[in-house]
């Protein structure tokens, strides 16, 4: 059997320390894919933002 599934990993604050220390402690983590591309996360995580914007997540 085929595997379909494709997993790609981000780390909160973009693995760039201070940034992804503070924002793994405000659950820069914790996110919900609504549909392929698009997700929802804290707004006070602005460099995990950063991040998956820049790979092209909504």
């Amino acid at each position: 059997m085929k595997s379909i599934l494709k997993l790609t990993l981000f780390f909160s604050g973009d693995g760039i320390s201070p940034y992804q220390e503070r924002e793994q402690w405000t659950d820069g983590c914790n996110l919900v894919a609504l549909k392929p591309g698009v997700a929802l996360t804290y707004d006070r995580n602005p460099k995990t933002e950063e991040a998956l914007k820049n790979k092209g997540i909504e």
